[in-house]
């Protein structure tokens, strides 16, 4: 699995966690919204539920694709930012979310299809299974990110530090995934990384003792793909 991230995802190979999304975070305004044909409420019904499921269920987005063009500008930082290759079975907690079922490809559809809970059993626990659901479908619109999501209870980042916590982040409160070094396979460096992007990730790699590969991508010289080259040896 492939994680695309800015530079600001330094803090996170440092501290071995990731930020994770909640559904008031989606850049998708479609996604998470009940079939609102089949209810009287308004958007903004569908908009609060967005909301009051925030700290209910939380995702880390990852996508299949490796090095897709549109993927590293939308979520690399216009080519300046990173991607991680995570293997989402190399080790606790990751595994666990396998194991549990926790990790769930997405499911392109061309209409929305969820249908509306009652706001007031939001966390009551027969409903998580609805509120997976929700969280596991978005427009065919997106189907080019081929995109798999781990899905994490907020009671889990809350009650258990070997997960994951619940963070203040610029002035808000966040949840943050914990991901082993081990599980971290390679860092890549978009096209445009500037040299300070690459010392830092070295650093981080050798004060943590992890073993992952660094490479930086250019341009193929004949197709509209990259080729990555190896910067830097394992530790």
């Amino acid at each position: 699995m492939y994680y695309y991230c800015d530079s600001a995802a330094l803090a996170g190979l440092l501290n071995e966690e990731l930020l994770v999304s909640s559904p008031g975070d989606f850049d998708d305004p479609f996604e998470f919204l009940p079939d609102l044909s089949k209810t009287l409420q308004s958007e903004d019904y569908g908009r609060w539920l967005q909301l009051a499921a925030s700290d209910r269920l939380y995702a880390l987005c990852l996508s299949r694709k490796a090095n897709d063009v549109r993927m590293w500008a939308q979520y690399g930082q216009k080519h300046t930012g990173m991607m991680l290759t995570i293997d989402v079975k190399a080790v606790k907690p990751l595994r666990t979310f396998w194991e549990q079922k926790k990790i769930v490809d997405i499911d392109y559809r061309k209409t929305n299809q969820a249908r509306p809970a009652n706001h007031k059993d939001l966390g009551k626990e027969e409903h998580s299974e609805q509120l997976q659901n929700w969280f596991s479908c978005k427009s065919k619109e997106w189907a080019s990110q081929e995109e798999t999501r781990i899905l994490i209870p907020g009671s889990c980042l809350r009650a258990k530090p070997e997960y994951g916590r619940i963070g203040m982040l610029q002035g808000r409160m966040r949840g943050f995934l914990k991901v082993p070094k081990q599980s971290i396979k390679k860092v890549t460096l978009g096209l445009r990384s500037s040299d300070d992007l690459y010392t830092s990730v070295r650093e981080i790699r050798e004060q943590k003792g992890a073993r992952w590969d660094i490479e930086k991508l250019r341009l193929h010289p004949s197709t509209y793909t990259f080729v990555g080259e190896p910067v830097s040896n394992p530790v």
